[in-house]
């Protein structure tokens, strides 16, 4: 046999692991919900005085849901709401208002 080799192990060009997932989440619409949840993942990092006491927990039309620990803190995470909007409408999350939580704990 010359030229061509007859086994191949890709069928088309390879491509990386991320682009595989990438091309995964997108088939079965799943990208956008991954994304969500990695701006959600990273709210600790964006706002640590608010990390110990508050928690991003869901995204849904528009409205960020922060789940706090004690009532307490109801006041502190209201005045942070404005910058909150800010921040996650910079990274590319369409926020337009922020709704508080509190998480009972027993």
């Amino acid at each position: 046999m010359t030229g061509k080799n007859p086994y191949t192990f890709f069928p088309a060009d390879p491509k990386t692991l991320g682009e595989a997932i990438r091309d995964f989440f997108e088939k079965h619409e799943l990208l956008e919900r991954v994304e969500l949840y990695q701006h959600l993942a990273r709210y600790p990092c964006l706002f640590p005085e608010a990390a110990g006491f508050s928690k991003a927990v869901d995204f849904k039309k528009g409205t960020l849901f922060l789940e706090i620990s004690d009532t307490m803190f109801s006041l502190e995470a209201r005045k942070m709401i404005p910058r909150i909007v800010h921040v996650f409408q910079k990274r590319g999350l369409p926020v337009k208002k922020v709704k508080i939580r509190c998480r009972l704990t027993r």
